[in-house]
């Protein structure tokens, strides 16, 4: 969604064009399109007097379009520009995100992927007889394997055809430590 910025703007351009037709529609007197228009005959009145020291001046009351609000519409930053430092929480989240993928793969399969870790992000990358692609805005490194919120790769365990155990090392990027935040 690169474009999402030029849409907001497209948006809010087309918002305030409407605003001011509509505005300007308003502030015109309307007549119906059925009746005519009454004749009125037109009346003589005396030319206005004006003296030189009051000088006359129009005031014109210019058509203000309304505020430009923040785009509704979310903004992606690349992660390389936010720092956040992850949290337990968070990384238990994302560990559940990929446990989710594995179960849709198994569904779609009626199996999980098996093998390494780049093996298996391949196959929910859409290297799968579908085509299916299950795995989106996650991190790789540069062997193809998918990372946790440390920039640890993940271990994954097959227990059975159907059961994968995900291992995050943590907070202390090590393996097999107390830390380590394990699903199944």
């Amino acid at each position: 969604m690169k474009n999402r910025p030029l849409l907001a703007l497209v948006i809010l351009t087309a918002a305030a064009v409407v605003f001011l037709l509509l505005n300007r529609r308003l502030t015109q007197p309307s007549t119906p399109a059925s009746s005519p228009a009454p004749v009125i005959a037109p009346v003589e009145h005396p030319a206005p007097t004006v003296t030189p020291s009051a000088p006359v001046t129009q005031v014109v009351t210019p058509v203000v379009a309304p505020p430009i609000s923040p785009s509704p519409l979310p903004v992606t930053v690349p992660p390389s520009v936010v720092k956040v430092e992850p949290t337990v929480a968070t990384a238990r989240i994302t560990v559940e995100n990929v446990r989710t993928c594995l179960r849709q793969y198994g569904s779609m399969f009626n199996g999980n992927p098996v093998g390494t870790n780049a093996e298996i992000t391949r196959a929910l990358l859409g290297e799968n007889p579908k085509k299916a692609r299950l795995l989106d805005d996650f991190r790789l490194n540069d062997r193809g394997e998918l990372l946790d919120p440390w920039a640890t790769p993940y271990f994954f365990h097959q227990l059975s055809g159907r059961d994968t155990e995900i291992r995050s090392a943590g907070p202390d990027k090590r393996m097999w430590t107390s830390d380590d935040i394990v699903l199944r």
